[in-house]
């Protein structure tokens, strides 16, 4: 963690500060410890240690000279105006004499200037000084205001309070720069941060996000010989275009639309997109997709290559999204565990991840195909859990034309063949059965498939990642699975840690989920959610911050210290619960682990009721999900897909939002 040390003329303006703060808090997140400094009460000689130091005006630096050792640390903190607060101000007449307010002559004077800078020339401006007398400003019948309404003189007839100036662009950038904290989670804060701040160095911002854009896809693109690579801004202006494509298009056309350049009529709507285009009497695939800092869009990629036919993976978008540096994390245990999946990526063996539901395996195995030497080739994944044995079977290895009823006249490719030169990805490899288990086996060993209905052998050439919340040592002893499959796919094994063993990541990652609003949190609620035990992991963390979102409070959380004073009570440790306290401990757990395509099975429900000591059967379990499915609810899907929960059933813990289920499972004990 960086030490940045802010340092002031004096402490009487804290609402300012703290809104500082949070704003350094936004981007930087936890990567930077905040020190506040007043001149008034520093000691001449004291010496000041940090990373970075800001100052908020030049006329300071003199002052300092005896307590900082190394000014090149020292950066003067550039102010800006918030977007969403100009609206007023536009509605000024023009020729209008405004009275500039804020709490010193220097700081009106910047708050001026910065009104100036933003095109606001039309105005007469007057800088507010507290040390003249009240009647100089007598007859203005306006005042701007970033949020000093305190101090405007009686008598102007109305006030626009433009809210606190914020920390500008470049500001921002240039202590990234200088603390080295220049990453994909810091850009895409910076990025966000630009968008509601009003700065007149727009040119700096262009130029950054420019050169941002380009680092991002490029180091992501396999620029081949037969591929031209164009880079467009959101706004699909042309931003690069590698050699490739000038030689292609021509070189002139940087800031040109790109429809304007291309034929892209039949492109496909969507980020990712695709279209035929013909340049020079020749015929183009063209691949669009947009290229990302962690969730936020940037600018889009476009891909052009001779045409040879489009391939059913690039239709299907089979392509892993996720890369090391979009993993949310503070921990040392996860940095450890990345390091190691890097050294993982660059071999070319078989991966097993295991770890608990929702504790992020996918994005792992997306990582290490993004950082291996298969990058650009297809990812495919496929949860196995989610389908019955024969569609699996179908889904992996195909099927020929006519192999059972309704099957496609053409025939089927699978999963494997699509995933040629790349990564095939199977989730809850557990949950598959011995019929599939041999099928999978032979595959793993003889690098060959054979298609349903098929008679010829396949050649393949992916590497396996599987991953699991099971513990297949136990289930190779219980009979359930292949130990031989068991070693073929535990060549390497990765374990996910679940997030009560890594506590240190809950705000980071409940931060990114809610983004500004995680300024409103209490300290009370911060430690609430350090304390969760979070049997769903980071799923249910995500399902946490939409509730807070909505409701801007927190459902009530298990803690660690109550479910260990459960655990401690009682001889049987086993919890009783009446019918309806436990059917609503049920819908809690659908509704922590419900996602748009897939919910929560029946195995994994009685896990985590188990995990709080609350024993219960199969059979118990499927009359409570078939009475809470006739009451609307749940949607128990078809297949493996699980339960998830409907809008009646959140609705109805809205309504019930008081009822603690840790508090009444504490009580039966």
């Amino acid at each position: 963690m960086k030490k940045v040390i802010m340092i002031f003329s004096t402490n009487e303006n804290m609402d300012a500060i703290n809104y500082l703060h949070n704003q350094l808090e936004n981007v930087f997140e936890f990567e930077i410890e905040i020190e506040d400094v007043f001149l008034d009460a520093l000691n001449k000689n004291e010496k000041l240690e940090a990373d970075a130091y800001l100052i908020v005006s030049e006329d300071i630096l003199e002052l300092l000279k005896n307590n900082i050792s190394d000014f090149s640390r020292i950066l003067i903190v550039r102010r800006a105006i918030n977007k969403n607060s100009l609206s007023d101000v536009e509605k000024i007449s023009d020729d209008e004499t405004v009275l500039v307010v804020n709490d010193s002559v220097v700081s009106s004077l910047q708050t001026m200037y910065n009104l100036y800078e933003l095109g606001f020339g039309n105005l007469n401006l007057v800088p507010f000084d507290e040390t003249k007398p009240i009647s100089i400003y007598e007859g203005i019948p306006v005042a701007i205001t970033p949020d000093e309404e305190h101090l405007v003189p009686p008598g102007i007839g109305r006030i626009i309070n433009i809210g606190y100036r914020e920390i500008s662009f470049d500001t921002m950038l240039h202590l990234a720069q200088l603390l080295d904290l220049e990453n994909s989670r810091i850009y895409r804060n910076l990025i966000l941060n630009s968008k509601t701040v009003t700065d007149s160095g727009s040119l700096l911002y262009t130029k950054y996000l420019q050169e941002l854009l380009k680092s991002q896809a490029l180091s992501r693109t396999v620029g081949g010989d037969n591929q031209a690579i164009i880079l467009c801004s959101v706004g699909n202006q042309i931003i690069y275009m590698n050699p490739k494509a000038e030689e292609l298009i021509g070189v002139q056309n940087a800031g040109r639309n790109i429809e304007s350049v291309l034929d892209l009529s039949s492109m496909t709507d969507g980020d990712y997109a695709q279209a035929e285009t013909e340049i020079s009497g020749d015929i183009y695939s063209v691949d669009k997709s947009p290229v990302k800092l962690m969730t936020e869009i940037i600018g889009f990629s476009y891909t052009l290559s001779p045409y040879v036919g489009r391939s059913e993976s690039s239709r299907n978008g089979m392509f892993a999204r996720y890369t090391f540096g979009d993993i949310i994390h503070r921990s040392e245990a996860m940095d450890r565990l990345i390091d190691m999946a890097k050294d993982i990526s660059k071999t070319d063996y078989t991966v097993s991840i295991t770890g608990e539901s929702g504790t992020g395996k996918e994005m792992f195995a997306q990582s290490i195909h993004n950082y291996s030497l298969r990058k650009d080739k297809p990812f495919v994944a496929i949860n196995c859990a989610a389908l019955t044995d024969s569609l699996l079977d179908s889904e992996l290895f195909g099927y020929e034309k006519g192999s059972f009823t309704g099957a496609d006249s053409h025939g089927k490719i699978g999963l494997f063949e699509q995933a040629h030169g790349g990564t095939i990805f199977l989730d809850e490899i557990g949950d598959i059965s011995p019929h599939m288990q041999l099928r999978l086996l032979r595959a793993l060993q003889e690098k060959q498939i054979m298609k349903v209905g098929g008679t010829r052998l396949i050649d393949i050439d992916v590497r396996v990642i599987a991953a699991t919340n099971k513990n297949l040592e136990e289930e190779v002893m219980k009979g359930n699975f292949r130990d031989d499959l068991f070693y073929r796919l535990n060549v390497i094994p990765l374990h996910v840690p679940p997030l009560r063993e890594r506590k240190e990541d809950v705000l980071p990652l409940f931060r990114y989920f809610v983004g500004d609003k995680f300024a409103d949190l209490t300290e009370e609620e911060k430690e609430q959610l350090t304390s969760s035990s979070w049997p769903g992991n980071i799923r249910q963390l995500e399902n946490v911050a939409t509730y807070y979102c909505a409701l801007s409070s927190l459902p009530p959380l298990i803690t660690d210290e109550k479910k260990s004073a459960s655990l401690s009570s009682g001889e049987k440790n086993h919890i009783v619960l009446t019918e309806t306290e436990l059917s609503e401990y049920v819908l809690n757990i659908i509704s922590d682990n419900s996602l748009p395509y897939h919910g929560i099975g029946r195995g994994a429900i009685l896990d985590i009721l188990r995990s709080y000591s609350i024993n219960i059967g199969e059979g118990k379990l499927r009359e409570i999900l078939r009475h809470l499915s006739s009451r609307g609810l749940i949607d128990i899907r078809k297949g493996r897909t699980g339960s998830v929960i409907t809008d009646a059933g959140r609705a109805y813990l809205q309504e019930h939002s008081s009822y603690d289920t840790e508090r009444h499972a504490a009580a039966r004990l």
